[in-house]
């Protein structure tokens, strides 16, 4: 049996006996009771069943307090605004729409964006050209 066949024996025994040690160990918990098996909450512990908390109110205004409420009266919160008439968009008449459109030109891009301008010149084949030389 050459050494590198016993180192590998050595490490799979070692991993066998930690295996082993971390799965039937026993904690002590938040309470000092000892338990078996795993520390974090595994498949092998009950879980405790959740307990309510009381909470300080005094340093909440107005609309944390009733929203607080909201949640103890229904359960959950979604925070929604309460629901408005709404009369819908508002159509824009004929002649105003015509006079803005007169006044919108359809721009390049490169007229107010350097970077834009920047590119735009890799379109002119006679720049190419200079930048292969």
């Amino acid at each position: 049996m050459s050494s590198q066949q016993v180192w590998l024996t050595v490490a799979s025994v070692a991993s066998a006996i930690a295996l082993l040690y971390y799965l039937l160990r026993e904690d002590d918990d938040e309470k000092g009771n000892r338990r078996k098996g795993f520390s974090s909450g595994g498949g092998r512990e009950r879980q405790q069943p959740s307990r309510a908390e009381r909470l300080e109110t005094d340093d909440l205004d107005e609309e944390e307090r009733k929203a607080l409420a909201e949640v103890a009266k229904k359960g959950y919160y979604h925070g929604r605004p309460k629901s408005q008439v709404d009369n819908g968009p508002v159509s824009v008449s004929g002649s105003t729409a015509a006079a803005a459109a007169a006044d919108v030109q359809p721009r390049r891009r490169a007229e107010f964006d350097d970077f834009q301008k920047k590119w735009d010149r890799f379109d002119n084949e006679k720049f190419v050209r200079e930048l292969e030389k």
